[in-house]
Order: C-alpha cells, then sequence, then structure tokens
C-alpha cells in the first residue's frame, strides 16, 4: 500500500469503514508517524512514513444537495464535488440509508430532476435515478487502469425482529448472536436490485462489495445503546469497531490484489473449462498457462451467466470454498478432486 491514495465516499457508513481501516493499519504499525485532519466534508489520514492517504469525503447522496433562497435541493442530474474525486488509487463508494429519512431527519426540502421540483418521491426511484448520474460520472472520470472503483454494497439495518422471526418490538439492543444459518427470513433490501442492476449497465468495471446478506445475519454487531449518544437512541444502523467493517476491508484487500489462493477442487471437464476460460477472456482478464476460475462460481449449469463472476463476496469466504468444492467433488470421479485447481478472488 506504500505511496497509495484511498478515499471513501459516503455518508456514515463509509466513515465506519474509514475508521476500520486506519485503525486496522495503524495497529500494524503503531510506532508510524500520522497526521490527521478534517476540513469541510473532507477527513484525511496520513501515514507519513509509508505515503499512505486514507480520506473520507463524506456525501449521503453522491450526488448534490445544495441550499437556494427556496430551501435544500436533492439534485439527482448533479455531481459538481465529483471533482474531488479524481486521482486516487481506489475509491470506496456508498449511499443509500439517507435517502430513507422522512420528518425531520430528512436533509432536504425539494427534489429535482431536470428542470422539475418535486415535494417528495418514491424514494427508491430517487435512488436509482441518483445512482445512474453517479454511474455515468465514473464511467466518464474514472480512468480504471490507474483507479479501482468500489461499491459498499447496502448495509442492513435491524430495528425491525419481525425480520428475523422474534418477537414484536424486537432490536438490535441485547443481542449477542448472529442469526444461525445462511439465508435471512426478511429479505433482501430492495435498494439491492437497483445497485446491481445500475452497476451491470456500467462500461467501468466497479467491484461490488456484496456483503449484504452475511451483515443482515449480524443483529448482534451494531452499538445499539452502547455508541455514541446512545443514551438518546438505539443505533441498529451502524456497526461495532473492531467488527463487521474489518472484514469488509480484508474482502476489499483480496479484491485489490488478485491474490491467488489454493483449493481443493478436481480436475474439470474440458467443456466447462472451456466455458471458465472464456468468461474470463471476455472479462479482459490475464489467463496464464494455468487457466484460473472463480471460487464463487458454484452454479455450473449457469457458467454462461456472466454476472456469476461479478458475485465477489456475496456469502462467507469459507462456506463458499466448501460449496464451490463439494460441487466439483459431484463433477468428477474417484480421488481426483485433490489433484490440482487454483481460484482467483476477484
Amino acid at each position: 500500500m506504500k505511496g497509495k491514495k484511498i478515499m471513501f465516499v459516503g455518508d456514515s457508513l463509509s466513515l465506519n469503514q474509514w475508521q476500520s481501516l486506519t485503525c486496522m493499519l495503524h495497529a500494524a504499525v503503531p510506532q508510524s508517524n500520522f497526521t490527521l485532519q478534517r476540513k469541510g466534508d473532507l477527513s484525511t489520514f496520513y501515514f507519513q512514513d509509508y505515503n499512505i492517504s486514507l480520506m473520507l469525503f463524506r456525501n449521503a447522496f453522491l450526488v448534490d444537495l445544495v441550499k437556494e433562497k427556496m430551501g435544500r435541493i436533492l439534485k439527482l442530474d448533479s455531481i459538481q464535488n465529483g471533482n474531488s474525486w479524481k486521482g486516487f488509487d481506489m475509491l470506496i463508494f456508498n449511499t443509500w440509508h439517507w435517502w430513507l429519512h422522512k420528518g425531520s431527519a430528512k436533509t432536504w426540502d425539494y427534489i429535482q430532476k431536470g428542470d422539475k421540483l418535486y415535494k417528495d418521491m418514491d424514494r427508491l426511484i430517487a435512488f436509482n435515478e441518483g445512482l445512474k448520474t453517479w454511474s455515468k460520472w465514473v464511467d466518464s472520470n474514472i480512468d480504471p487502469s490507474h483507479t479501482k472503483v468500489f461499491f459498499q454494497a447496502v448495509s442492513p439495518t435491524h430495528y425491525n425482529g419481525a425480520e428475523w422471526n422474534a418477537t414484536k418490538g424486537t432490536t438490535c439492543n441485547h443481542e449477542t448472536q448472529p442469526i444461525t444459518g445462511s439465508t435471512y427470513p426478511g429479505g433482501p433490501p430492495p435498494a439491492v436490485v437497483v445497485v446491481k442492476g445500475v452497476l451491470s449497465n456500467m462500461s467501468t468495471a466497479v467491484g461490488l462489495l456484496d456483503v449484504t446478506q452475511l451483515s443482515q445475519l449480524r443483529k448482534d454487531g451494531h452499538p445499539s445503546i452502547y455508541g455514541i449518544d446512545g443514551q438518546n437512541g438505539n443505533d441498529c444502523s451502524h456497526w461495532c469497531l473492531a467488527g463487521l467493517p474489518g472484514w469488509y476491508y480484508k474482502s476489499q484487500k483480496k479484491y485489490y490484489r488478485r491474490k491467488i489462493e489454493w483449493a481443493r477442487p478436481c480436475l474439470l471437464p474440458q467443456p466447462v473449462q472451456r466455458e471458465i476460460l472464456q468468461m474470463l477472456m471476455e472479462l479482459g482478464k490475464v489467463v496464464p498457462q494455468e487457466w484460473y476460475a472463480c471460487a464463487h462460481v458454484v452454479n455450473f449449469e449457469n457458467l454462461k451467466t456472466k454476472e456469476v463472476v461479478y458475485e465477489v463476496v456475496e456469502r462467507d469466504i469459507t462456506q463458499l470454498v466448501i460449496q464451490f468444492h463439494d460441487k466439483l467433488g459431484n463433477m468428477c470421479e474417484g480421488n481426483t478432486r485433490d489433484k490440482w485447481f487454483h481460484y482467483l478472488l476477484l
């Protein structure tokens, strides 16, 4: 990471992630000199000995929120702040929670799209329009050969125990154990479909840190009444540090470094080899003599669906490798499953 400039852009969940990464790095080199500055919406943690800059740009909507005579206007098709996001080695974006705020928590008075002003509109539609504006900005302003771009997956909340089959009125408070199993009874947040749809239509490769389902299982991972101003409320939105955000960072690191790991699958049938090789070539991957396949390609019936390759960290990596191994074992004869295989963590 020496000499790298990394920026998180988003709301307080981006702050969560930025704090986690700075803490992890400082713990690794506790004697290293550093500076911490905040100027307006920009916070910078700088490791002087390593020339590493970790920045946080606070922008809850990614698109512009401006004050005018008539009030605060959320402009769905404007990103003037984007000029501050250029020239970085890595960008990690995040937005969603603030789109849902109502009443006194709402930070805008009007929504503007084109020349039209709206007092309010379907928040999911507004989110979709804002995210499409962001995607166009990335496609027009980011050089993927210099800057790696990620989108932090939709982060769930745990204010409604009915979503995980608990009694009415249950929240994250007093929760000490994750939800068992690998499925969240309440299903995914509606914004997940919007995010995946927008990313799939972009020309720039954007890594989706798809940890929504994993996060949904962690009803025990929030500050609840023990966070900042906990005496005034129950925080079931943000995450404890150290905790789940540290796992997010590990996922980013594996993606960014394209780390090669070993697995124990088998010698695959040649048709399957050709399928995966063709997908990797279409995605612009550098394929050496020994071809690689992604650990998350577990459904061989749908190998031609390229979206499978973009599912980076949707489930716990350990569980995923087990599933991958078992799937391959069913396709192989005898003990050939242990002969060879690499998988590439994108």
